[in-house]
């Protein structure tokens, strides 16, 4: 899957709408959003569902009100497909 997003940023609190495109024939992939915390835990703040391409979803949740760095993955490829997902105030 040709990736060509590395960093979002979006104002906190702000209605977030992800348009995601799976180009890669009958391979599954997916979008999460999650803060990393003390002692290295992650806390989800948001999992789109796992779609299998060729597919398209539009996953739509709402930011994190804390300004920070998060940080986004597929879940199911997370070495593949991963980058920040940045709050500012």
């Amino acid at each position: 899957m040709a990736f060509d997003q590395s960093t979002i940023t979006v104002p906190a609190g702000a209605s977030v709408t992800v348009n995601f495109t799976n180009n890669d024939t009958s391979i599954p992939h997916s979008f999460a959003v999650y803060q990393v915390l003390s002692g290295g835990q992650r806390r989800e703040i948001f999992t789109g569902r796992t779609i299998t391409g060729p597919d398209s979803t539009v996953y739509n949740f709402v930011a994190p009100v804390a300004a920070g760095d998060y940080f986004f993955e597929c879940y199911v490829h997370p070495l593949q497909i991963s980058g920040k997902f940045i709050v500012v105030p």
